[in-house]
């Protein structure tokens, strides 16, 4: 609680006999991040007098990456072909449709790699043809498509197509040319060829161009090219047509007909052979990846002649339970080292522990950064003043009810089988029911339409602040909110500082806002003595502790405190926007005939927009208020995520043998 996990420096020394189940133990419990090998910085004798080396690389490696490579190929043609229909988005976050994993037996790796290779060869047999055939079909399919173009470009032009082309006597082309270079062309060709040319034109329907055939001596023809082309013709490949290109489009259209009843045939034939094969390649292509990171991860090791050493991480609740399961995959043929962490706090991995709900607020501290191994985890005190912060922001019991609604749906939804949609769900949840309880207190209910449009005045019995009347009282609240937010960011800064041995910096830069604000406090209710005594000696620590730049520090705290304002502007805009929502309403509810539908509309549709946009303020600016005026007191960051060795599965499920 309000410290990250414990953590212990690993190091395991076994037979390299029992390095594989060894490997396979560390990777299913899954609790040990391990990390290359330091032993030139903490045994360096070993690495100098040569009984050590370093960077063991799995041979079997390169067998397994073939494998999973002509695995993909194999499954992306089946999901190009037949692809797998997902959730979309709201059924994926609100109702996801529960995975379904293939059980599967664990294998050990010369096992694995012949069950793979044998599954494999048999489903490339089968799809192999077919996807060569589908590909030359879609090949000849945007060959096609190519020449329904060009036809289109030369639709007016009436020549037989296939006597465009390049003979001993004669060369002919087809093509586009701009009207306006029509005089051109005919002037270069005249002078090109020696007037012995034939140049036929047809006018585009409603364009400024012309198709046309151009026909010169062969011998004349690189030289004619290059000139027509210079000044503006645009040579169009007839190559392979036949007939007008009228008569050309008609046999392009039945031929693409065909090529598409053969597509959809070989299609049919390689979703069939996916039926078959998909589910059991995507098993086996789980456990070649699980049984490829195993190898990779031996790359961090060292070895002797007749031992393996492995060096990490772990939390040190977890030492129990993996000093039993070493024991049982190495036959007590090892040995457990372990340490408390000798290097900078920023080099030692951090996990986040906290109790019960407070575990789903470790994403908005995430969201900011780790904390650093042995620094403060300020996650258990972010969320009551998160929750309160936004209550205060959005300050509508209704609203409230929508939010603590969407929460409820996203945690119980999407949030069963991720964890960001839940920690989101239940963030959303417990602040909407924060919202609730303060928008009750502040008598708001959809604005004032409860009370006021509704005649509901018993929800006046449990409201202890009138929003748009007390605003100079709601002003004085949320900074009263503001200072004793700070003030706690204050204090834990100083034991924090303590706990590191450094209390008496700590007091002399961060103390003095504890006797400034009791004194200025004093002071205004009239104790002046006791109030002046304080706020001179807040002073002095001030001086003492910032010396010329004592100024800043207090302009930048009053500044902090402003910004706790934000609460209060933000609440009264909910209030308001709503309120106006509702004279709308019931303005619109007064024009004859369409009034009675058009009011629910506007109602709805302007309460829902005021909602989300609230909302969305109410959770920005309170993760602002915690970022910037809060967490600067006393939290720094920088960590590095606790990254354990763990067996990833997503299709595939580990059955007892």
């Amino acid at each position: 609680m309000f410290q990250t996990v414990r953590m212990k420096r690993l190091r395991i020394i076994a037979l390299g006999h029992y390095k594989q189940p060894l490997v396979s133990s560390l990777h299913k419990l899954g609790v040990v991040q391990i990390v290359d090998y330091e032993g030139t910085r903490v045994h360096p004798n070993e690495v100098e007098e040569g009984l050590v080396s370093l960077h063991m690389t799995d041979l079997d490696l390169k067998a397994l990456t073939t494998q999973v490579i002509r695995m993909n190929k194999v499954l992306d043609i089946f999901e190009e072909v037949d692809p797998v229909s997902g959730d979309g988005f709201f059924k994926q976050v609100f109702r996801p449709t529960p995975p379904e994993k293939v059980p599967v037996k664990e294998l050990d790796r010369e096992t694995l790699v012949k069950e793979t290779e044998k599954a494999l060869a048999s489903a490339e047999r089968e799809v192999v043809g077919p996807a060569e055939k589908l590909a030359r079909i879609e090949k000849a399919i945007a060959e096609c498509n190519a020449q329904k173009t060009t036809l289109e470009e030369l639709r007016s032009l009436d020549a037989p197509l296939e006597y465009i082309e390049s003979t001993p006597v004669l060369t002919s082309w087809a093509g586009l040319l701009a009207k306006e270079d029509l005089g051109q062309i005919e002037a270069v060709l005249g002078e090109e060829t020696g007037n012995l040319f034939y140049l036929g034109t047809s006018e585009l329907t409603d364009e400024q161009e012309y198709a046309a055939v151009v026909v010169c001596l062969t011998k004349d023809a690189e030289r004619v090219f290059r000139a027509i082309r210079k000044a503006g013709f645009d040579r169009i490949d007839v190559t392979g047509l036949s007939g007008t290109p009228e008569d050309a489009g008609v046999g392009i259209e039945e031929r693409l007909q065909g090529l598409a009843k053969e597509k959809s045939a070989v299609s049919e034939e390689i979703a069939s052979i996916s039926r078959r094969w998909r589910e059991s390649l995507a098993a086996l292509r789980e456990q070649l990846n699980i049984e490829r990171d195993r190898g990779e991860i031996q790359s961090k090791f060292a070895k002797t002649d007749t031992t393996i050493i492995v060096e990490g991480w772990i939390p040190y609740r977890y030492v129990n339970g993996l000093a039993q399961v070493v024991e049982e995959a190495t036959d007590g043929y090892s040995v457990i080292s372990l340490t408390d962490p000798d290097v900078l706090p920023k080099m030692v991995p951090v996990l986040l522990d906290n109790p019960g709900i407070f575990k789903h607020f470790e994403f908005l501290t995430k969201l900011y950064s780790l904390p650093k191994y042995n620094e403060i985890d300020p996650t258990m005190l972010l969320m009551p003043t998160f929750c309160i912060f936004f209550a205060i922001m959005v300050t509508d019991a209704a609203y409230g009810f929508l939010t603590l609604l969407l929460g409820s749906f996203l945690a119980i939804g999407g949030g069963r089988y991720n964890r960001t949609i839940k920690d989101l769900g239940v963030i959303l949840a417990t602040a909407g029911l924060a919202t609730i309880f303060v928008g009750a207190l502040t008598g708001g209910w959809l604005g004032d339409f409860a009370i006021e449009y509704m005649g509901l005045s018993a929800l006046r019995s449990v409201m202890m602040l009138d929003q748009l009347a007390q605003v100079q009282l709601f002003l004085y609240l949320v900074l009263v909110v503001g200072v004793i937010h700070l003030t706690i960011g204050i204090v834990s800064g100083i034991l924090e500082d303590a706990r590191h041995g450094k209390l008496k910096e700590a007091v002399f830069e961060k103390a003095w806002p504890l006797l400034a604000l009791p004194g200025l406090a004093l002071i205004y209710v009239g104790s002046m003595i006791p109030g002046s005594v304080l706020a001179v000696a807040a002073l002095a620590i001030l001086i003492t502790g910032h010396r010329a730049m004592f100024f800043f520090e207090i302009t930048g705290f009053l500044g902090d405190v402003l910004s706790y304002a934000r609460l209060m502007a933000l609440g009264l805009c909910t209030f308001g926007i709503a309120m106006t929502v509702n004279v709308l309403a019931d303005m619109v509810s007064n024009v004859a005939v369409v009034g009675v539908i058009l009011a629910p509309v506007v109602f709805v549709f302007g309460h829902t927009l005021n909602w989300v946009i609230q909302t969305l303020g109410g959770f920005v600016h309170g993760m602002r208020l915690h970022y910037v005026e809060f967490f600067s007191k006393f939290f720094d960051g920088g960590g590095t995520g606790f990254e354990p060795f763990v067996t990833k599965r997503s299709v595939t499920e580990e059955v007892m043998t």
